[in-house]
C-alpha cells in the first residue's frame, strides 16, 4: 500500500534558509524494542545533499519526542531532505568487545522539496522501515526564514486498554489544568504493551492529552478515579498543537504578561493566566487566533532550551529582546 503526507501548510515565498524541528518519531519502538533486551538509545540525523547537518540527542526511555531545531542555510530549490532514526545498542556478550555501542539504522525518510519550499511544512512523514510490515513515522515542522510555522494538523484518536487486577497502566500524567489528563510519560505497563501493537498513528505519548476516560470529560481528577478504579479503559486523546511566540520585551522591568501555576510538574510550564505585557501585545499584534497565547497552553522550549518547569519559568522571566 501506499503511505500519504500528513500536513499542513500555509502561504509564504521562496527562501533560501529554513529551520526545521525534528519533533519525534511513532512506530519505531516495533522494530527496535525486544522483551529482555532493555531498551536501546534512539537518535535522528538531518541530511542534506549528501552530508550530515544535525544529530539529535539519544533518548532511551521509550518516548522519542526530541523537538529540537536546526538552521538550514543556503538551501537549494528542489533538494529534498534525509532523515535517519538509528539506534545506539549493546552487543551480545563474546560477539563484540564489552562496553562498546553498536549504531543500527532502522528507518529513513526522504523529504521532497515540493513538500516544504514553497508552503512550509507540519506533520507526519512515513519512515521507510527494515520490515515492511512495520508502520512508523517522524513528525517535522518546517518554515523558512523567520516566518512561524504552518498550523499543525489536529489529531484526535481513540483507544482501549485493559490491565490485569496486579499491573499498572505505566502513565506518568499532569493534571494541572483541572480539565485533561497531559501525558509526561508512558512506563513499563498496560501503554506500553497497547503501543507494541498499534498503529503508528494510534499509540499514545508524551505531550498528547487524555481528554476523556470511559465517558467522563472536562474534570481532570475524575478522569484519574476511573483510571484507577476501571480496570479496562476507552479513551478520547488528541495530540498536543506546537506554536512559536516570538514575544519582544526590552527589560526585565517590563511586565511579560504570563501567569504560571505555582506548581512544577515534568518539563513543561502550564500558562494560567494572559494580561497585560509582552504576551497580550504578541496576541494582538498575530491575526491568527489560532496561534494566540492563551490560559491551558504550555511553554515546552524557551530560546530553543528546554528543561524542567521550574527551569523554563526562569528562563521566561529573565528574557529580554525578541523572545520565541
Amino acid at each position: 500500500c501506499t503511505e500519504s503526507y500528513v500536513d499542513s501548510v500555509g502561504a509564504v515565498g521562496h527562501q533560501d534558509q529554513f529551520v526545521i524541528m525534528i519533533q519525534g518519531a511513532r512506530g519505531v519502538q516495533k522494530m527496535t524494542w525486544a522483551p529482555g533486551l532493555g531498551r536501546p538509545d534512539c537518535y535522528c540525523v538531518l541530511s542534506y545533499m549528501g552530508k550530515e547537518v544535525f544529530k539529535t540527542r539519544s533518548i532511551d526511555d521509550g518516548d522519542l519526542v526530541w523537538k529540537e531545531e536546526v538552521e538550514l542555510n543556503n538551501f537549494v530549490m528542489g533538494e529534498p531532505l534525509e532523515l535517519s532514526v538509528f539506534t545506539n545498542t549493546n552487543p551480545l556478550i563474546g560477539y563484540e568487545e564489552e562496553g562498546t555501542l553498536r549504531s543500527d539504522m532502522v528507518g529513513r525518510a526522504m523529504v521532497p522539496a515540493q513538500l516544504f519550499q514553497d508552503h512550509g511544512f507540519a506533520g507526519d512523514v512515513p519512515l521507510e522501515m527494515g520490515d515492511p510490515c512495520v508502520k512508523a513515522f517522524i513528525r517535522l515542522k518546517i518554515r523558512p526564514g523567520r516566518k512561524p510555522y504552518p498550523p499543525e494538523p489536529f489529531s484526535v484518536y481513540g483507544l482501549t486498554v485493559k490491565r490485569g487486577r496486579s499491573s499498572q497502566f505505566g502513565l506518568d500524567i499532569d493534571t494541572r489544568d483541572g480539565k485533561s489528563l497531559y501525558v509526561t510519560k508512558v512506563r513499563k505497563g498496560s501503554f506500553t504493551q497497547y503501543n507494541w501493537g498499534a498503529r503508528a498513528e494510534k499509540q499514545l505519548m508524551a505531550t498528547d492529552f487524555i481528554v476523556a476516560v470511559n465517558g467522563v470529560h472536562g474534570d481532570a481528577q475524575a478522569m484519574v478515579e476511573r483510571c484507577k478504579s476501571d480496570t479496562t479503559l476507552t479513551m478520547v486523546c488528541r495530540r498536543g498543537i506546537d506554536i512559536t511566540a516570538v514575544l519582544e520585551r526590552e527589560d526585565e522591568n517590563l511586565p511579560l504578561g504570563i501567569t504560571f501555576t505555582s506548581q512544577h510538574v515534568g518539563e513543561s510550564l502550564l500558562i494560567t493566566g494572559i494580561c497585560e505585557g509582552a504576551a497580550m501585545e504578541y496576541n494582538r499584534r498575530t491575526p491568527d487566533a489560532t496561534q494566540h497565547l492563551l490560559p491551558g497552553d504550555r511553554v515546552v522550549n524557551v530560546g530553543g532550551l528546554t528543561g524542567t518547569s521550574k527551569i523554563l519559568r526562569g528562563l521566561v522571566e529573565k528574557a529580554t529582546g525578541r523572545v520565541s
